[in-house]
Order: C-alpha cells, then structure tokens, then sequence
C-alpha cells in the first residue's frame, strides 16, 4: 500500500506541476512494473484524478497559475465534451477486447506517445496557437488514451488548450478541470465492468491529492523538458519489457 501511495504522491505532481500526465507516470509504473491490466490502471488512475482534481485546482488558482476569463471557460467546456465523447466510446469497445488485445493496444500508444515526446512534440511553443481543428484533434486523442491507457490525457489536452489560445501556464492549471467529466465516466464504465480496484484506487487518491501543493509551489518553477524525457523514456522501456513479457507468454 506504501508503495501505491507513492506512486499516487509522484504522478501527482508530475502530472499538477508538468502537465507530464499523473495516469501517465502511475500507468507506467502499475502496468509496466507491478503488472496491473490497463483498464484497472485506467479505472484506478480516474478516480484519484476526479478525487485531486479540484485540490489542484483550486491551490493554482491560490499561488496565481490562473486567472478564470470567458475564453478560458469556452475553451474548457468545448474541449471537455470532445475529450468526454470520445473516452466513452472507446472505454466501452476497450473493455470488450481480450487481455492479450488489451496489451496490445496499451503497448501500441504508449510507444507512439513516448515517440511523440521524445520528438520534442510536446515542448514546442504555440506554432500552431488558435487552430481550432488542431485543438478538435487534440481533445479528441486525449479522451481515447486515457480510456485505452489510462494516461497521456494531459499531454495532448494541454496543447488541445494552446491550440485555442489559452495561456501555457493557464492551460496547466485548467486541465485539472477539462479531465473531470471523461475522468467520472471512464470511472463508472470500467466499475461496471468488473475492472476495479478499490485499495489501489484509495492509495492513488491519497497520494494525489497530497501531491498537489507541491505541484503549485512548482508550477511557477517548472522545466519540463528533462521531466518529459525521463517519462517518455521510461514508457519506451515499459514498452520493450511488456513485449517481452507478451512474446515469452
């Protein structure tokens, strides 16, 4: 249980403070390392986001990471509802597939979103700032990783945001509210299903919600180049062991 806390406590501010992606860095550790299926990481992930979220929220907007102005809002809104849509279309086909599929699949983005961070993707300044397509694309990829993945939604919503014009920092701070209504569904999709656990999700709760205070005091002071490397380089690790794990079964 101590060591779900921390894997809760560490997520977290990745996640609150680096955008980095608290599902991300937890569904690496959970699936890559203690070998949990990804729609319980997914389910798990969710839950301690929904609980966190709003602590996050609410200590950046205490330390000044945002301010809260109509295009922020109708920013928020549009790109909750894309992200919402299409996480619960997927989270539904996803709990249907076969474990071994489920690997696969899991393996397949996790890959694809390391590349993409290693790529130097995700530090890019706002080339393509207020392109609403580029912010459609992007809330709609976030909403199908973090259902099949159970991370990476902050990766993509936060550019979703940028793409829209929204402040880098703002965004940040503004994603712990985007993820709320996706984050509840895939919740309650994959408890219906049976993809659940209940102290894994409690210890993730617990972690996160401690993370982040941390996380505001850091945002102000946060590089996130070196952060997204290591992460993304940790994925692509995740990656070849879950293969081998895959092919030796």
């Amino acid at each position: 249980m101590i060591v779900l806390f921390f894997v809760g406590l560490v997520a977290g501010v990745l996640d609150y403070a680096y955008a980095v992606g608290l599902g991300l860095a937890a569904s690496i550790m959970l699936v890559g390392v203690l070998g949990y299926d990804p729609r319980v990481a997914a389910f798990a992930t969710s839950v301690a986001q929904v609980v966190s979220s709003p602590f996050a929220f609410i200590s950046h907007s205490r330390t000044g990471n945002v301010e809260v102005d109509k295009n922020n809002l109708k920013a928020l809104l549009l790109l909750s509802a894309l992200a919402t849509a299409s996480s619960s279309v997927v989270a539904v086909v996803f709990s249907r597939v076969s474990s071994g599929s489920a690997q696969l699949v899991y393996i397949l983005l996790l890959a694809i979103l390391a590349v993409l961070s290693l790529s130097g993707i995700s530090t890019r300044k706002d080339s393509m700032a207020h392109y609403g397509w580029v912010a459609t694309v992007y809330a709609s990829i976030a909403g199908v990783y973090k259902a099949v993945i159970g991370g990476g939604y902050s990766f993509f919503m936060v550019k979703a945001q940028k793409a829209l014009g929204v402040d880098a920092r703002a965004a940040v701070a503004f994603n712990s509210l985007t993820k709320l209504p996706s984050f509840i569904l895939i919740g309650i999709l994959y408890a219906s299903l049976g993809y659940t656990d209940v102290v894994l999700a409690l210890c993730l709760v617990l972690g996160a919600i401690l993370s982040t205070p941390i996380a505001a005091f850091l945002l102000k002071r946060a590089s996130t180049h070196t952060t997204t490397v290591v992460l993304a380089v940790s994925a692509l690790v995740t990656v070849l062991w879950k293969l081998v794990q895959f092919f030796i079964k």
